[in-house]
Order: structure tokens, then sequence, then C-alpha cells
């Protein structure tokens, strides 16, 4: 089910399209654009992914080494 964007778009980001949706607990992301020519190449990741690799090694291990996941709550909670 789509929901109307809690940030529908960020202004910041000249080549990009960013929605986050909330979702019973849920925060869904949606992305879109032309990059910035920096960091994480989505074709990549997603030939990678269709490969058999799993989300935490191609993107904890290959693109974002210094990131930590958290739960939807403590996001919030801060």
């Amino acid at each position: 089910m789509l929901l109307k964007p809690i940030m529908p778009s960020v202004s910041s980001l000249p080549s990009a399209y960013l929605a986050l949706e909330e979702d019973g607990g849920y925060i869904h992301i949606y992305g879109g654009g032309y990059g910035h020519g920096v960091g994480m190449s989505q074709f990549a990741a997603g030939t990678l992914a269709k490969s058999g690799e799993s989300y935490k090694k191609i993107f904890l291990k290959r693109y974002y080494t210094n990131v930590k996941l958290s739960t939807v709550e403590s996001v919030f909670r801060k």
C-alpha cells in the first residue's frame, strides 16, 4: 500500500528524488535520479543481490563500512 510520503523530496540533492513513507512501524525509502558519481552503484548492488549476495555484505562490507543499522524505534527516540 502506497501512503503519503512523510518527506516528499530533498531539495539539497539536485539530481535525486527521495521519499520516506511510514507504514505500521516500518519506514519505506524510495529514491531515484541520475546520481552524483560518488558512492554506491545501484546497478552493481543490484547485480550482486541477484547473484545471491546479502544486503549486509553488499552495503555494510562493500559500500558503507562504518555504518550501524538501527531499528525505527531507536531512530525516532532520539
